[in-house]
This record gives structure tokens, sequence and C-alpha cells, in this order.
């Protein structure tokens, strides 16, 4: 097909703007990297969990009453819910962020944590009389905690901040609201719910940011946008030359310099 760009012709599109490309790739990989050097560094904490020995799915409520004390909750559970599900559900709740927030005072962290890019408040926000709304503390926590289950059946539970003794607090106060949510609501019979088997503790490197990675996807991304501009004007250059008028000849018709071609 005529209007087919040929690989050669990309190659060659390419190769005419090689400086260009190289170029543009170099700069965006040097602000990628100087913006990942200044972004503020962010430790991750991490504790596992063993769940119960009998952490199945239990085929009805009257079995999920048998392993969990509290008829009600027994009943209200859909019968494949299982044990870890449970645990997960706790640590994920809102009692469980409120236990972290209020201990840590969050609602006054978070907002004054330094950060490369923070938009001001807007006028139409209610703020609480601390300066912060307790919505957006409760979300930034819930975007900053991890609760899942490993590939080997254990619970994970990790949570993000920029100090890593404060990461690794955080951590522990999930579990220790844990414990004294199974104690509250005897969600266990004589067994436990869970236990740690690798406590949190502060984590001596950095999770986030990652700056190698970062600047070798933004050098890749660039490269990618330059191919993605040069097809576009190959194919838009191949559609002029196919519009453009034919004479007796056979041969295409140039227009003059600063007129339209028209069909």
């Amino acid at each position: 097909m005529q209007d087919e760009i040929q690989l050669r012709d990309l190659v060659r599109a390419l190769w005419r703007l090689k400086w260009w490309v190289i170029l543009t790739t170099l700069l965006v990989m040097s602000a990628t990297a100087a913006v990942s050097f200044v972004s503020p560094k962010v430790y991750r904490a991490t504790a596992l969990l063993v769940p119960p020995e009998v952490d199945q799915e239990w085929p009805t409520a009257d079995g999920m009453k048998t392993r969990f004390g509290a008829a009600a909750l027994g009943a209200a559970i859909r019968p494949s819910t299982t044990a870890s599900d449970i645990i997960i559900g706790i640590l994920k709740s809102r009692r469980a962020a409120m236990a972290v927030i209020d201990k840590f005072d969050l609602r006054r962290a978070y907002p004054n944590e330094p950060s490369l890019f923070k938009l001001p408040k807007m006028p139409w926000q209610e703020a609480g009389d601390d300066g912060s709304l307790l919505s957006d503390i409760i979300k930034e926590l819930q975007a900053r905690t991890e609760v899942r289950t490993t590939k080997e059946g254990l619970l994970s539970i990790s949570v993000e901040d920029s100090s890593p003794k404060r990461a690794a607090e955080m951590v522990q106060c999930y579990l220790d609201e844990l414990s004294r949510v199974n104690t509250e609501l005897r969600t266990t019979y004589d067994q436990y719910l869970a236990r740690v088997l690798d406590p949190p503790i502060p984590p001596d490197k950095k999770y986030k940011p990652r700056v190698m990675i970062n600047t070798l996807v933004s050098g890749v991304a660039a490269g990618f946008l330059w191919l993605v501009i040069t097809c576009s004007r190959l194919s838009l250059a191949a559609t002029v030359e196919l519009r453009a008028p034919v004479d007796l000849n056979g041969r295409k018709q140039t227009a003059p310099a600063g007129e339209m071609v028209s069909d």
C-alpha cells in the first residue's frame, strides 16, 4: 500500500532527528532524576501474620458460628468468608485507622510533611479546628497502608511513611488494635485470631522514590513519544502526497509556496 509507513522511512526520519531525540531524552531523564533526588524519602515497614491453622472456607454459617464465638457475627458473615478475610477487614476498618490517626496525631503530621508538590486548600473546603479534614487524613492513611494475603497464605500489613521509626510504630499500632478488637468482639473461640510471625522494624532503606527506575522509565517514555511523533508526521506527509493533483504525464504537481493543495 502506498499510504503505509515503511520501516526504512521511519528509521530515516528518526536518523535525521537523532540529535533532537537524544537531547530531548537526556533532558527528560535528567529532570526526572533531579526530581526523584529532591523528592521526600518514603520508608515502608511490614509485619507478617499467621492466620489460624484452620483458616479455610466454611460451607455454612453454622460453621462460622462454631469457629467464631459471636452468634450475630457468624450469622452476618458469608459462608465463604475465611478468618483471613475477617482479619483484613478489621485492619482496613475505620476504627483501626482512627486509632493510628489519634495516636500519631496525623491530622497535624500529614499536612505538615515536606512535599515537592502540595496544592493549597480551596476556599470552599471546610477544615477542622486543627486545619485538616478528617476524611482526607483517613484516605491518605489508607493509601499508605497495604493489607494483603501473600502467595504463601500469610497476611502482610505494610505502612509507608516519611519516618522509618514512625512507619514501624504505625504497623504495631494496627496489630495492637487488631488484638483489642479480637478481645472485645470475642471473635475467636479459645484460639488466637492471628499470630505475629515477623514484627515490624524500622526500615533502613527508603522505599520511594526509586531514582534509577524513574529515570529509565522517563527515557523510554521520551523515546516512545518521539516515535509516535515521527510516525504521525510520516503519515501526514503520505496523506498530503496522495491528495496532490496529477498532470497529464502522471506526475504529481506540487503547489507553490504558501498555497494550499485543493481537491
